[in-house]
């Protein structure tokens, strides 16, 4: 990302290689490529450096506005403060998301079930202990879901689920 400056103000930020006229001078778009930041800071062109410090997890936050500051011969894209989203939606979310992941999981095995329902087969022991466990786990991520009372207690949660049975 460059931003053309022009008296001390930035006058056009670009999110990629674009073609452009300063004065009477016609530029290609991979002179943003090319040439180093010295060079392109001759004819007004400066590197974007973004300043992530008020960036969080669009998942969980709503990002304030992004802003672009030039000072010190620097172009600086800062944040604004980002606010968090509704804890019981997001919280809703992803329970909704790890009942999809265990029922996804469980799908995998449940020919087995259904060849053992028709008076084939039995379910071998290893496919009805994974189904066991992950009913389970999925249980407990839930339970663990419903605990948090912060919407960076629910960003931190990580999820264990048991591997593939072997047949």
């Amino acid at each position: 990302m460059w931003a053309l400056v022009k008296n001390e103000e930035i006058s056009r930020v670009y999110t990629r290689p674009t073609a452009l006229t300063i004065g009477d001078t016609q530029y290609p778009s991979n002179v943003m490529e090319k040439w180093s930041n010295g060079e392109l800071e001759t004819i007004g062109i400066y590197a974007v450096v973004e300043d992530n410090t008020n960036l969080k997890d669009e998942i969980y936050y709503n990002n304030g506005l992004q802003s672009f500051v030039f000072e010190n011969d620097t172009v600086t894209k800062r944040f604004g403060v980002a606010s968090a989203k509704d804890l019981d939606q997001l919280k809703s979310l992803r329970k909704t998301r790890i009942n999809s992941r265990a029922s996804t999981m469980l799908a995998t095995y449940d020919w087995y079930t259904i060849r053992a329902a028709s008076g084939g087969t039995a379910v071998p022991a290893a496919i009805t202990t994974y189904q066991t466990a992950v009913r389970l786990r999925s249980n407990e991520h839930a339970t663990t879901i419903d605990a948090v009372s912060t919407v960076d207690e629910l960003a931190a949660l990580t999820y264990a689920w048991p591997d593939d049975p072997v047949v």
